[in-house]
């Protein structure tokens, strides 16, 4: 299940497929090489919305107003699964003429007799879930505050693997400190999460940058010219490993070999998370003269008896996934087989989800491929080299490539033609 491209942590709908191999039962040959691959398509549904309001933030959260002057002020929601964001306003502790639209926008009446005010901003969504901002009123004018700088957004570290793209779930600040000539003030700052390459489909860890733009608040000016672009460095950590071993395949599935002689086969094993792609060999179907070493080369006994033999590979790692391989004992000599052409199945590999990671487990590449020769159909291990193909999993953008492999040619088989192989695109 590890090759698929399912994805637990995402919360959208996943439509994928799973692959897997056949294990022939005893006493059934494929002398056809027909494939043992199977497919089987998937769909999960997507994690059902839960929206809600995290938090209402009001911008500035303390501010002087001259008496008979507006002051516009900034509800920052932070909402979750289209939750509604807007907020109703309202004010306190001054008289009926001072007021303050639905916009956020305070009026305060030239004869306003109170010294402070409390403006509230609650969540039309969640009324439980409100702020306030506190108003010294006063009969001066009320001079600008010239920005000096902005403070620096702290670090965010450690999120955890398949954490959303969005400004909640990366927890970034709703708004930011501004340091002027007047002292600190709260400003409202819009991320741009989409610009930022994180991917949530990556495997790996993950860090990198997100901008964001500044909103100066009424009453604070920007003389200096202090840039209004804040970064806030974000990382995420990589998926768990979990180490499996998906499939072991044994090359050439079917061959014929002449009594007294040897044959070299090979295993093909598809592991995930760096698992031991180790093989254990051993010979079935035998009366004990034929014997098979650690490295898969067969030795067949010059008076085995018996004509059918089964070669076994089984994962050192996990001892419930192998493969094998039929062979049929001679008394004849085997005449070398002439390569013909080559199949690869499937020829080409489509719709890979975007950031898919840069493996042949991933890709869906084959662990074998069909070798057409003068004498029928056989299997033969391939070696691809995902490493040198041009696809980066950080981009976008979508990808086409090519993946190059190697056959590696059983024996018993010749290229006299100079056939080569032809890798599938992605």
């Amino acid at each position: 299940m590890v090759g698929c491209t399912y994805n637990p942590a995402l919360t959208t709908a996943q439509i994928f497929t799973v692959s897997g191999t056949v294990a022939l039962p005893a006493g059934v040959v494929n002398p056809a090489s027909v494939p043992l691959t199977v497919t089987v398509s998937v769909s999960v549904e997507a994690v059902p919305l839960n929206p809600r309001i995290l938090s209402v933030e009001v911008s500035p959260a303390a501010v002087t107003v001259q008496k008979g002057q507006d002051f516009l002020f900034t509800a920052i929601v932070s909402a979750v699964d289209g939750a509604d964001e807007s907020v109703s306003w309202s004010v306190s502790g001054g008289s009926a003429e001072t007021s303050i639209s639905s916009a956020g926008l305070l009026i305060v009446a030239a004869n306003e007799t109170a010294s402070t005010l409390k403006v509230k901003a609650i969540s039309a969504f969640n009324t439980s879930i409100f702020d306030t901002a506190t108003v010294t009123l006063t009969d001066a004018p009320v001079l600008d505050k010239v920005l000096q700088s902005i403070v620096t957004v702290p670090a965010i570290t450690d999120l955890p693997y398949g954490t959303a793209k969005s400004a909640a779930a990366f927890g970034l600040p709703a708004s930011v400190t501004l340091v002027t000539d007047g002292g600190e003030v709260s400003a409202l700052v819009n991320w741009n999460v989409e610009g930022c390459s994180y991917n949530p489909l990556l495997t790996t860890a993950q860090s990198f940058n997100v901008s964001g733009t500044v909103v100066l608040p009424q009453g604070v000016v920007n003389t200096l010219q202090v840039s209004l672009t804040v970064t806030v460095s974000v990382s995420v950590n990589a998926a768990p490993l979990n180490p499996q071993v998906l499939a072991v395949n044994v090359s050439p599935s079917l061959v014929t070999v002449q009594k007294g002689h040897t044959y070299q086969f090979y295993a093909s094993v598809t592991v995930v998370d760096a698992a031991s792609d180790s093989v254990i060999w051993n010979v079935t179907g035998s009366d004990g003269s034929s014997t098979i070493s650690t490295s898969g080369m067969l030795s067949v006994g010059v008076e085995e008896s018996n004509e059918n033999l089964t070669i076994w590979a089984v994962s050192y790692f996990n001892s419930l996934v192998s493969g094998f391989a039929n062979v049929t004992v001679t008394d004849v000599a085997v005449p070398d087989r002439v390569l013909q052409s080559i199949i690869v199945e499937p020829s080409m590999i489509t719709d890979l989800p975007n950031g898919v990671d840069k493996s042949a487990a991933a890709f869906g590449l084959p662990a074998s491929v069909r070798l057409i020769t003068d004498d029928g159909e056989m299997s033969a291990a391939v070696t691809w080299d995902v490493a040198a193909c041009e696809y980066d999993p950080a981009l976008p953008a979508e990808q086409i490539f090519d993946v190059a492999g190697m056959v590696l040619l059983p024996q018993g088989v010749v290229n006299e033609l100079g056939i080569s192989v032809i890798s599938p695109k992605e």
